[in-house]
């Protein structure tokens, strides 16, 4: 399944690799396995002949069962929901279930193959409700969205695929493919036809024409070996689901290729470009095979879910490279400071940059190199504009920088003396009247022995000090 193509509310901002496929958070390499879901049965929750996978923007996954006649819902966790389908010719019936996607709005469609249509449904509740079909010249192998909401439904006897309005209008069709096993497109308009018996992916502009092609059948770098499913992702990464060589390869759009997933002959996980080894199958985590190799899709920006048809059959979840620039552990789609080492994430005026590249901590418009108070902002409670509270504490060292006579000086520090010690007993309706007699000798002064503009920040700060009492007074 591929869902719709749009740019996805992740911070996306490339870091300059080939074909700018890497992006800040996660990077194009799957770095490992999480954890295998799924078992191989027809009860509810069980997984009889699983085909294909899409997830919606809730996070619930679907699978196809292609031998169940059936689609399957769990939610984000894998718990299963419901399934909804069963044999048959009738609408809201399947007889051999392929491809399948989900919309943004929540609509499913899906590959009825042996019954030659695409057929729709709705979600109401935890049901799902059957909205109507449409006919397809073929079997439908896959069907996938483009970012205009066109559907595109690869035909894979055909050796045709076609795009759809979402109602089943025909709005093209092209040919000349070997066994298209899916079709997709980028958020240009671009088209990528994958070529099962060709082995090959076939790069198509809005129009139609073919304007790039790659792969041939082989087990290098280069090859593929019945390759089963794409899946492009919203950085430009375009991964292919190399069957029978058990692995899963990474491109950009323009076929450079990246590395590839799987186990290889000498090493299992990521295997760069020119690693020398090929994949083969196996069982373990992280492995595929040794029968069939069907899906990949993404869960969420972090995880894919890979569809390994055994034996035995098993969804396996594996997860992308985390990129952390500054080496603290926190990806840097998570970090608040993504190039400054910063473990503990403090961010004390919760504006969202963390302290440690936050120029500004504590949002008082001070930068914090000229804020003697970095992490405090004292709104309108800071009289002589350092960035900090005014406090009565304070205060003898605010007056000292002041130019006045030495008389007013010493008239103003015994006023704060006193009160300083009125508070150390408590006793804060003493101190705010020591307070108010600092302030008359300030205004007494003002223009005379203390220019006016000092006179007047110190008023403010005993009155600030003083409305900092309120709930002591």
């Amino acid at each position: 399944m591929k869902r719709l193509l749009l740019v996805s509310s992740f911070l996306i901002l490339t870091l300059g690799i080939a074909g700018d496929a890497q992006a800040i958070g996660y990077s194009y390499r799957i770095d490992g396995y999480l954890t295998q879901w799924g078992e191989a049965s027809t009860g509810p929750g069980q997984l009889n002949g699983p085909w294909d996978i899409a997830v919606d923007s809730e996070g619930r996954v679907y699978v196809s069962e292609y031998w169940g006649d059936r689609v399957s819902v769990f939610d984000s966790d894998y718990n299963y929901i419901t399934s909804f389908g069963g044999y048959g010719t009738e609408p809201g019936k399947f007889y051999r279930v392929f491809g399948i996607a989900v919309d943004f709005g929540g609509r499913v469609y899906v590959c009825d193959d042996m019954n030659w249509r695409i057929q729709v449904f709705e979600r109401v509740g935890n049901e799902y409700r059957y909205l109507y079909h449409f006919p397809v010249p073929t079997y439908p192998r896959r069907i996938s969205i483009n970012a205009q909401g066109e559907l595109l439904v690869a035909g894979y006897w055909s050796n045709k695929v076609f795009r759809y309005t979402k109602t089943g209008a025909l709005l093209a069709t092209y040919t000349g493919f070997n066994l298209p096993t899916d079709f997709v497109a980028d958020s240009d308009g671009n088209m990528y036809v994958l070529e099962h018996w060709g082995n090959c992916v076939t790069k198509l502009d809005p129009n139609g024409n073919r304007i790039a092609k790659w792969g041939s059948q082989g087990s290098d770098d280069g090859g593929f070996y019945w390759p089963t499913d794409l899946f492009l992702d919203s950085h430009g990464t375009l991964y292919v689901v190399d069957q029978h060589n058990y692995r899963i390869k990474a491109y950009t759009t323009d076929g450079t290729f990246l590395g590839w997933y799987g186990k290889g002959t000498k090493t299992s996980g990521w295997h760069e470009p020119g690693s020398g080894e090929v994949g083969v199958s196996g069982t373990g985590p992280g492995e595929f095979g040794p029968e069939y190799l069907w899906t990949i899709t993404a869960q969420d920006e972090r995880r894919f879910l890979v569809l390994d048809c055994g034996p035995p059959w098993r969804i396996q979840v594996l997860q992308r490279e985390v990129i952390d620039a500054d080496g603290d552990g926190i990806p840097d789609d998570e970090d608040n400071c993504p190039t400054v080492y910063n473990p503990d994430q403090v961010d004390f005026d919760g504006d969202g940059p963390g302290d440690v590249c936050d120029p500004d901590d504590d949002n008082d418009g001070l930068v914090d190199d000229e804020d003697a108070c970095p992490t405090q902002n004292p709104g309108d409670l800071d009289a002589n504009g350092d960035g900090c509270t005014d406090d009565l504490k304070d205060l003898p060292d605010v007056i000292a920088g002041l130019k006045m006579v030495p008389l007013v000086r010493v008239l103003l520090l015994s006023k704060v003396a006193a009160a300083q010690a009125a508070v150390s007993l408590g006793n804060y309706a003493a101190a705010r009247g020591h307070l108010l007699g600092f302030i008359g000798i300030a205004r007494a002064q003002a223009g005379k022995r203390i220019s006016r503009d000092d006179a007047r920040m110190l008023i403010a700060f005993a009155e600030n000090v003083i409305r900092s009492w309120d709930d002591k007074t």
